[in-house]
């Protein structure tokens, strides 16, 4: 198994909760939001379902390369049997016995919802369900709409309403695209003033 010698989202999230929640360091959370979904339409691909996705089970390569891990509770759709992953993390669906794997976006989804907010993710209780309501958006002071609207669209409570990866993928490269039009046209701007 590779040695990721920059630890795992769960500390990155840990040591740079603050700053992930800036404006500038947008650009830096597509490229998460992209990594991962790649990895996630690779695995989705394969009928196979992770079960467990949550920032302590995304590695982060010496390269800056954020990797799915910890494949233990990953089972394919056909065999699924009541696997769960940490309650923060897992959709209301997977509990009801519902696998699909539109349960790895909500988590997908959730996750990146708390590298953006910075907020902790409660294991059970009212705040729990708020967060499986399809009611909580990110914050637009620390969030531009595209990410923030993609995140909302993951932590839909109704399955079929959650984006898959490619589209998840889709997303990142419209992102990636209107950031690098507004580049060029604040560069232009700058050249002719």
């Amino acid at each position: 198994m590779e040695l990721c010698e920059n630890g795992t989202l769960g500390n990155l999230i840990q040591r740079e909760y603050q700053t992930l929640q800036l404006p500038y360091n947008e650009p830096r959370v597509w490229e998460m939001v992209l990594q991962i979904a790649r990895g996630l339409g690779h695995i989705h691909g394969n009928d196979v379902i992770h079960c467990d996705i949550k920032p302590d089970n995304i590695l982060i390569s010496l390269d800056g390369t954020y990797k799915i891990g910890d494949l233990g509770q990953s089972t394919t759709l056909k065999a699924w049997d009541e696997h769960e992953g940490d309650a923060c993390y897992l959709s209301r669906d997977l509990l009801e016995s519902n696998p699909s794997t539109a349960a790895d976006i909500f988590s997908f989804g959730i996750m990146m919802y708390e590298v953006k907010s910075g907020e902790q993710l409660p294991g059970s209780g009212d705040h729990w369900n708020l967060l499986r309501s399809g009611a909580v958006q990110c914050d637009p002071a620390v969030c531009g709409p595209a990410l923030g609207q993609l995140i909302f669209s993951m932590m839909q409570p109704n399955p079929a309403a959650r984006p898959s990866a490619p589209q998840i993928l889709h997303a990142c490269c419209n992102a990636q695209a209107q950031a690098a039009a507004e580049a060029a046209m604040a560069a232009a701007m700058a050249a002719a003033a």
